[in-house]
């Protein structure tokens, strides 16, 4: 009877160890996974952070008698349509990016890109020839005086995409 009851508790602490190991492989194999599809995740992201900006900046759809590409005010909604896919792409870094110490400059960024696009479809900003480089800002000072600044778009832009690259490359280095 000690064999047996030797035997049985011997077969008992083999099937818990043999479950134990199945089940601790299970969950390392389902973290690696997981750790590799967030790196192939945030691969996605950055890159279409990184060619939405660029499209943004460099898209144009004329060129003027004096040689200067500019768009065309029949193209100016696409432009704003292509802001709307940096801003989507930009939240979705400060969600999956495992690197948040460039946090506060992309969101200052895309705050400044934000602000200019916010402007101008409220009609505090006009777009100046040559459309989507400068903007102007208007703000009225006296009765018949306006005051006017002139915003660079793209050179704020150039700022989100330099910020987001250097994320990237810190955040996918790792």
């Amino acid at each position: 009877m000690d064999s047996a009851i030797s035997g049985l508790i011997g077969s008992g602490i083999g099937a818990c160890a043999g479950l134990s190991v199945a089940f601790f492989s299970n969950v390392w194999q389902a973290k690696r996974e997981n750790k590799h599809w967030l790196r192939s995740k945030r691969d996605e992201i950055y890159s279409n952070a990184i060619g939405s900006l660029n499209k943004f900046i460099h898209k144009r759809s004329a060129i003027s008698a004096n040689g200067v590409a500019y768009i065309q005010d029949q193209h100016i909604k696409e432009w704003f349509e292509d802001f709307s896919d940096i801003q989507k792409w930009v939240c979705q870094i400060k969600i999956y990016s495992k690197d948040k110490s460039f946090a506060n400059d992309i969101d200052q960024s895309i705050k400044n890109l934000s602000d200019i696009f916010d402007n101008l479809l409220h009609g505090r900003m006009k777009i100046r020839m040559p459309a989507g480089v400068t903007v102007q800002r208007i703000s009225k000072k006296e009765q018949n005086h306006f005051e006017t600044e002139t915003v660079s778009v793209i050179d704020a832009a150039r700022r989100l995409l330099e910020v987001t690259t250097k994320s990237a490359q810190a955040d996918l280095a790792k």
